[in-house]
């Protein structure tokens, strides 16, 4: 992997990278020197970040079950559906 150094636990490779989405089978994780460096940092990503879990966030397991009210980018889909015309949807 380009000679950098990466875990391999034998179905997922784990590598120390900053980039936000990683290629299939691959975990990126990255060091934080504070917390305060971290809340920043995720400051500057708000919009890039679909959701973050863990301690004071969405509970591990919990990212990929939403609630009904739990809308993809923030849009309601029903109500931006109910304020299109029928006739051009169908």
């Amino acid at each position: 992997m380009n000679r950098d150094p990466f875990l391999d636990t034998g179905y997922l490779l784990i590598k120390e990278n900053k980039k936000l989405a990683s290629p299939v089978s691959v975990l990126f994780y990255e060091y934080y020197s504070s917390p305060r460096s971290l809340n920043d940092e995720i400051g500057i990503l708000k919009d890039q970040i679909q959701c973050i879990t863990g301690h004071g966030f969405l509970p591990f397991g919990k990212a990929q079950t939403p609630l009904l009210w739990d809308y993809a980018d923030g849009v309601d889909t029903l109500e931006f559906l109910s304020k299109k015309n029928s006739a051009v949807i169908l």
